[in-house]
């Protein structure tokens, strides 16, 4: 078990990675890894069993790949849970792995021609009972266009693994299979509270907002930026939560994708002969089919063979669309439970977000009209702030005045700069002078004016 103590300086010596598997747990308390340039590998190259690793800052690393076919990214190219057998249950007792508060900004991520691998921004390979939480990737710079998949968390996750309350901010530039948050996520697992604001750009087939989905429960997750397919391409498959989502036969009721909000501003594609293109997902179960082999006349060619085509994806549920973006495919009802998703143009607001089930002005979501709708750590760079035991919270009502703050019921007033923080030190508003109160949800919190409380 190890913790670090300060800041670490890689000094951009070429740093091949941790090779050993890391089974134990690891506090970075917060510090921060500067100047580390990374070759064909990541910080840890395996985070297995029940490791933990947690609390760590990587500021402007460079990851350079070449190897052909690799699972790769910046923080861990596999993170690998496990089952130990327990002598009770039948498949024996799950060990999670975790990564969780690990924020890595201003990354850049350069593969040559030669990588057909995997690649992701913080993990290449999440697997069986493995957890992302809490992380981010942000101002990232990522091109790999020959990559066969590309996850701005994770490259692939599967085997009831999550990525929960994670960011991804930057641009993406690959050839096919590409989604913000991940390329992949295979049924059994979850991404959840997730925060995309992305420019995403293909040059094969699929490119997408959060994940292509085999069937994973996307829930809860704010999609922001672009989203463009190439000429080049043949077929294109985009959605901005899901580029495709694998046919069920059995369940037509639990939500796989739910409550999730996008404000993409565009969405193009360009030229491709076949193109499966809406606003909540792209290639569904209404464009699969199959041969009806019941009716087949072995004689006639296979061409004018009869099939059987999907019908509607069931498993949507109150998903809306406050951009300008306009649907795809006008026979589809634009409704909160289809591929196209409701418009909703009343603007964010916190009962409306409440509603759909957002956890506002603390963890894992924030919201107030001055900085939209963000997750807690986007407002808190460097952690939550330590509030002192002995501080009895003191009731502000209507036209309160508490020098040298003042609270008209709706706004709060000072000469400076006004931080509002929940009970827990977490950011939840900023302003200068005067901080509007009306999009924040009735509770207690902690005022800070110019570093006084």
């Amino acid at each position: 078990h190890y913790i670090i103590v300060n800041d670490l300086d890689f000094m951009s010596t070429p740093f091949n990675g941790i090779e050993a598997n890391f089974t134990g747990s690891l506090n970075g308390n917060n510090y921060t890894i500067h100047n580390l340039v990374l070759e064909n590998n990541a910080l840890f190259h395996s985070i297995k069993d029940s490791a933990v690793v947690k609390n760590i800052r990587i500021d402007a690393p460079t990851l350079n790949i070449s190897d052909k076919y690799i699972s790769v990214a910046i923080f861990a190219n596999n993170l690998m849970g496990g089952l130990i057998d327990d002598g009770v249950s039948e498949n024996g007792t799950s060990m999670q792995s975790y990564i969780q508060n690990i924020h890595i900004t201003k990354p850049q991520i350069i593969a040559t021609d030669d990588f057909r691998g995997i690649l992701g921004g913080i993990v290449g390979e999440a697997s069986f009972y493995s957890n992302i939480i809490d992380c981010s990737l942000s101002e990232a710079q990522i091109e790999a266009w020959y990559a066969s998949s590309i996850g701005g968390i994770a490259g692939t996750i599967s085997t009831s693994s999550q990525i929960a309350n994670c960011l991804f901010l930057g641009n993406i530039d690959g050839g096919n299979e590409i989604g913000g948050i991940t390329s992949m996520a295979s049924s059994n697992n979850k991404i959840t509270n997730c925060h995309t604001n992305a420019n995403i750009y293909g040059t094969k087939k699929i490119v997408v907002g959060i994940a292509i989905s085999d069937r994973a429960r996307i829930a809860n997750c704010f999609v922001e930026g672009s989203i463009e397919l190439d000429a080049s391409a043949t077929e294109g498959r985009i959605g901005a939560i899901a580029a495709e989502v694998a046919n069920s036969f059995t369940d037509t009721i639990t939500p796989i994708i739910q409550n999730c909000i996008v404000n993409v501003e565009s969405i193009t594609i360009k030229n491709p002969a076949k193109k499966y293109i809406h606003r909540i997902a792209g290639y569904t179960s209404a464009d699969t089919w199959e041969y009806n082999w019941d009716s087949i006349d072995y004689n006639e060619p296979q061409a004018n063979w009869p099939k059987i085509y999907g019908t509607a994806e069931k498993c949507f549920k109150n998903n809306y669309v406050i951009s300008a973006l306009l649907p795809f495919d006008s026979n589809i009802a634009t409704e909160n439970t289809t591929t196209e998703g409701a418009d909703y143009k009343d603007g964010l607001n916190t009962d409306w977000l409440t509603n759909l089930e957002y956890s506002l002005n603390d963890s894992p979501w924030s919201y107030n009209s001055n900085t939209g709708l963000t997750l807690w750590f986007e407002l808190n760079p460097d952690g939550p702030i330590t509030i002192p035991d002995n501080n009895d919270p003191v009731n502000i009502e209507n036209n309160t005045s508490l020098s040298p703050i003042t609270y008209s019921g709706e706004t709060i007033s000072a000469n400076g700069t006004i931080t509002l923080y929940s009970v827990n030190g977490i950011k939840v508003a900023q302003g200068l002078n005067n901080l509007s109160t009306s999009s924040i949800s009735q509770g207690v919190y902690i005022v800070i004016v110019q570093g006084e409380k």
